[in-house]
Formats: structure tokens, C-alpha cells, sequence
């Protein structure tokens, strides 16, 4: 039965990778949280030790994915504040060239 939670939770992280923004680095994290409480339950749930070790596994390759996930999208994040960042530089240094040139015209 928790074994297809657990696949519930691997489609999941592959929806939300397509939605944008804060809102789905949220969700992400909200589903590691919930990955790694349904880790802390395998050794209670019912099955024999193999079962649960392949369900742990299994966990375990999940929440890396969604670590995975969510680098890569505080990395998409960091990319384009620094790029809005270098580009509102940019726009002032022409705003000061104009200045120069309207000083001196």
C-alpha cells in the first residue's frame, strides 16, 4: 500500500518540475519533507525486510531527485537575478553616458 504512495510521489516531482517559480520551490520542499516522513515509516509498515529495503531504496532515490530538482532551480534563480542584476547595471552606466553627452551637447 505505501509503495504506491511512493510512486504517487515520483510522478509528482516529475509534474512539478514544469511549473515555475518560488511557488514550486515550495512544493518541492514540501515533498522532500514528506519523502523523508514516509522513509521514518518503512520499518513500521508491514513486509518482510527485503520489501522494505526496497522500498527504502527506492525512497531514497526519490529524495534525490527532488534535492536535484531543487538545486537546479536555486541555481536557474541565482542565474537570472544575476543576470536582471547585470543588466540593470547596464542601463544605468547608458543612463550616465547620456547624461555626459547631454551635459557636453
Amino acid at each position: 500500500m505505501s509503495s504506491s504512495i511512493v510512486v504517487t510521489s515520483a510522478s509528482t516531482a516529475a509534474s512539478t518540475s514544469s511549473s515555475g517559480g518560488a511557488s514550486e520551490l515550495g512544493k518541492l520542499k514540501k515533498q522532500l519533507a514528506d519523502l523523508y516522513a514516509q522513509l521514518r515509516q518503512v520499518p513500521q509498515g508491514i513486509g518482510d525486510a527485503k520489501q522494505k529495503i526496497a522500498q527504502a531504496k527506492l525512497i531514497q532515490a526519490q529524495i534525490q531527485l527532488v534535492q536535484a530538482q531543487i538545486q537546479n532551480l536555486e541555481k536557474k534563480e541565482s542565474a537570472e537575478k544575476t543576470k536582471s542584476s547585470s543588466q540593470h547595471k547596464q542601463v544605468d552606466r547608458r543612463t550616465d553616458a547620456h547624461r555626459l553627452l547631454d551635459v557636453y551637447a
